[in-house]
């Protein structure tokens, strides 16, 4: 035999205030009872798990918490260097431009420290600094870094 929960009356139904059938253990039944949401609505500083809005992202930079900014990414974070630039040239940073960190230093986000350039020519920045710190063979092949 079934063994029934503690508070059940086997054959009986529960009945509300209101006269409609609830549950065993429930205060009232489902046409008058609320759910509880009490964290809704309540985001960034309002709510008790704030930490204070800025994250490390898994490739290094810092991310902070700006929901008016017209491209957040998830969860309405920016990179924080991209802010500072905008911020600083009173603008958006257009398709093609990149913001450089000239120490190669990803969460020095320092107005001294940071550039604004051209997507290729950043990239070609960066493949001259690779080149200058590899090393070649004896045929002229890059190997390892020194």
């Amino acid at each position: 035999m079934p063994r029934w929960p503690v508070g059940y009356v086997a054959g009986k139904r529960q009945t509300c205030a209101c006269g409609g059938p609830k549950d065993f253990d429930a205060v009232a039944c489902r046409k008058c009872h609320t759910p509880a949401k009490p964290l809704e609505g309540r985001t960034g500083e309002a709510h008790p798990a704030w930490k204070g809005g800025s994250r490390l992202d898994r490739d290094g930079y810092t991310r902070t918490y700006a929901p008016d900014h017209p491209w957040p990414r998830r969860g309405g974070y920016v990179h924080e260097h991209v802010r500072v630039m905008e911020l600083s040239i009173g603008r958006r940073i257009r398709p093609g431009e990149v913001v450089h960190h000239k120490n190669h230093d990803r969460n020095d986000n320092a107005l001294g420290n940071l550039e604004l350039m051209a997507a290729g020519e950043h990239s070609s920045h960066h493949r001259k600094q690779d080149t200058v710190n590899r090393t070649r063979d004896a045929h002229g092949r890059f190997g390892g870094r020194q």
